[in-house]
């Protein structure tokens, strides 16, 4: 969940703590995790809240796509510069959706995150029907998870399937 990033890692790691202790528990175990998610979003710092919620929150009737859209996002493969094609955003946001949906569907909300009126969540790189994607924050994305578990969009399972698959190896080079 925390991406690599050590603020999450902690922030994670002590509500998770204090949810274990709190049950009497020796070892913190997964429920704790999941009981530390709605505790450790409240001390994140305003300014990933505030861009996360101009990012997915809207009056129009396409409002329904846009936290799902941002979701399968983080959870996008992505290449060694974080980056990910739209097309890359199918599968996750199938599993978050429960049915597949058309790039087409959900292209135009890709590149809203990219402009003011979506807080510039994303950047886009490349050229038209070839462009790439990557948050412009690196605190962004571990958000966006964390609030799809704690906001029930995805299963841990899921979490898992698609951050698990996106670790670069640490010794790309080595043998055996």
């Amino acid at each position: 969940m925390a991406r690599g990033l050590p603020y999450y890692a902690h922030l994670l790691g002590m509500h998770a703590a204090l949810a274990a202790v709190s049950a009497k528990r020796e070892s913190v175990e997964t429920q704790h995790v999941y009981a530390a998610l709605a505790s450790a979003v409240s001390d994140i710092d305003n300014t990933v809240v505030e861009g996360y919620l101009k990012a997915i929150v809207s009056r129009k009737g396409d409002a329904t796509l846009y936290e799902p859209v941002l979701l399968a996002c983080a959870l996008a493969p992505t290449d060694e510069l974080g980056r990910f094609q739209a097309s890359a955003i199918s599968e996750p946001l199938e599993k978050i959706r429960g049915k597949r949906i058309l790039q087409s569907s959900y292209s135009f909300h890709v590149n809203l995150f990219c402009e003011e009126e979506r807080g510039r969540i994303l950047e886009r790189f490349g050229e038209p029907r070839n462009y790439r994607y990557r948050f412009r924050e690196a605190v962004m994305q571990p958000f966006v998870v964390i609030r799809g578990l704690e906001n029930g969009l995805i299963s841990d399972e899921i979490a898992e399937v698609y951050s698990s698959r996106r670790q670069l190896p640490l010794f790309p080079n080595a043998t055996g």
